[in-house]
């Protein structure tokens, strides 16, 4: 970038070209250096985490993601998350608040890398040191509800969410793959891949760390997730009535899940005239 910037006053077109070319490559390399330096830093990025970004934010911007709504954990510890100071200060803009540390300039990286490979933003999660990204996120395909094969009793629990909703199974098919092919199908055409509505202020907590602890808030968007959820924790909470205030926007269905992506509990919230309150909170198999 500095070799670039020199040359602005000059004819360089080749030059420029030469150099634009590999910045992709470029970006990668930057991407694993980072994560490496974060996983060794730990207390020695202190001082690099607080540092500001107000020149080259006023120069380049905020592409992709809202500041207010960015909740990973700064690096070296001892301060909220951005969205959560941005918070706490409301109007306040967020290159005043925002620092290296924050890591949104990382997830701003990863999304050009992803929109290079023809994607809207990189698939990102949220991690206790960095955010977990993926530049080129394979197309999920919401129309499909096959259930996972993981296992004979994985299989049959998915199948029989998708029949819990009302989809009447075929009788005529001769084998597994053709049953659940039809049943996905059907499931899609009765609309269980439509979207949940999730309004303000559950919005900002999705994907955002419970405070106290280390589980990560995620919430239902659509049936086909509640499948998934219901058939490892081994509850009902794919059932149609839950399915339906959902759809209504009359509750939010929630999932709390550890540091390694193993969900741990299974929220449901519902709406009253202050606010949301839960209505159930239950571990797997309905345990306590």
């Amino acid at each position: 970038v500095r070799d670039l910037a020199a040359r602005l006053d000059a004819p360089a077109e080749p030059y420029v070209r030469q150099r634009l070319a590999r910045a992709s490559e470029y970006a990668l390399v930057v991407i694993d250096a980072v994560t490496d330096r974060l996983l060794e830093g730990g207390d020695n990025l202190r001082g690099w985490s607080v540092s500001g970004l107000r020149e080259w934010r006023e120069a380049a911007g905020y592409a992709t993601r809202d500041p207010a709504r960015w909740t990973q954990p700064p690096v070296a510890g001892g301060r909220a998350p951005l969205a959560e100071r941005l918070a706490e200060r409301p109007g306040t803009p967020p290159v005043e608040e925002e620092t290296l540390g924050d890591l949104l300039w990382y997830a701003d990286l990863a999304d050009a890398l992803a929109q290079l490979n023809g994607h809207d933003m990189a698939w990102l999660d949220y991690g206790p040191r960095y955010p977990y990204i993926d530049c080129d996120p394979a197309p999920d395909d919401p129309d499909q509800l096959l259930p996972a094969l993981d296992s004979i009793p994985s299989a049959l629990a998915g199948a029989a969410q998708i029949v819990s909703f009302g989809v009447r199974p075929p009788r005529d098919r001769r084998s597994w793959d053709d049953l659940t092919d039809r049943l996905a199908d059907l499931g899609a055409a009765q609309g269980l891949t439509s979207a949940f509505p999730l309004p303000e202020p559950l919005i900002a907590l999705d994907g955002s760390t419970l405070p106290g602890t280390r589980l990560r808030v995620e919430f239902a968007r659509q049936a086909r997730t509640l499948t998934q959820w219901a058939t490892y924790m081994g509850n009902c909470i794919a059932s149609l009535p839950y399915v339906e205030a959902a759809e209504q926007g009359r509750s939010a269905l929630a999932a709390l899940r550890d540091e390694s992506g193993r969900l741990v509990v299974n929220i449901e919230l519902e709406l009253h005239a202050r606010g949301w309150r839960i209505a159930e909170l239950r571990a797997r198999f309905n345990a306590a």
